[in-house]
């Protein structure tokens, strides 16, 4: 019951602060917020201003898009054509930059057996 008073003794003292600082919020939010609202309107004015210019532009990638894919298809089963065309007459040995010839295997390769001829030795 004694803690029970001393709370509200404590409540009743801080009551007055607690009610002034709520005025002074108060107070800076209704000075706040016609600037809030005006930045908020300038801003949605920009967006608007914009969106067009961001659909036309995505619009002209689109065509663009459009456009390269068929050349970049085509590019691609030229390459393939040509890699299967060359790679006969390269030698057995000449690796980089062909299918199931890269340098790093070979690396890895050398490494592994230089490992294994120390062991034995």
């Amino acid at each position: 019951m004694c803690n029970h008073m001393i709370l509200n003794q404590i409540q009743d003292a801080i009551d007055p602060h607690l009610r002034f600082n709520h005025m002074i919020l108060n107070q800076i939010q209704e000075a706040i917020d016609p600037h809030l609202r005006c930045n908020h309107m300038i801003l949605n004015q920009i967006q608007d201003a914009i969106d067009p210019h961001l659909r036309c532009n995505h619009m002209i990638l689109n065509q663009i898009q459009d456009a390269i894919d068929p050349h970049l298809r085509c590019n691609h089963m030229i390459i393939n054509q040509i890699h299967d065309a060359i790679d006969p007459h390269l030698r057995f040995n000449q690796n980089a930059f062909r299918k199931r010839r890269s340098t790093v295997a070979q690396i890895l390769a050398l490494r592994r057996s230089s490992r294994r001829s120390r062991r034995s030795t």
